[in-house]
């Protein structure tokens, strides 16, 4: 699990930017309003590789439910063989 990240009021933002845009590379910062959490900074290399990391995971979901339909005979994907064969049904060779 992840450590809470560096929190500061949106307010202390106008007077650190330079700072904290600094430190992004070493920590992401929560920024907070009025007490509750309005955002979060997160360094570019960080965000992309966030990114890439879900996006990675999703393809991997989406693979592994495809194998439990084909294994569980819930796919519904036709094979080739019967596509050709509806396809070219009637037509003569």
């Amino acid at each position: 699990m992840n450590p809470i990240p560096k929190t500061i009021p949106v307010s202390d933002l106008r007077f650190n930017q330079a700072e904290l845009l600094d430190n992004l590379a070493a920590e992401p910062v929560l920024l907070t309003r009025q007490g509750k959490a309005a955002a979060v900074l997160v360094d570019p290399e960080q965000w992309n590789a966030l990114l890439a990391r879900l996006e990675f995971l999703d393809d991997s979901i989406t693979a592994l439910q495809a194998k439990l339909e084909l294994l569980t005979g819930e796919d519904d994907t036709l094979s080739w063989d019967s596509v050709k064969a509806d396809m070219f049904d009637g037509i003569p060779a």
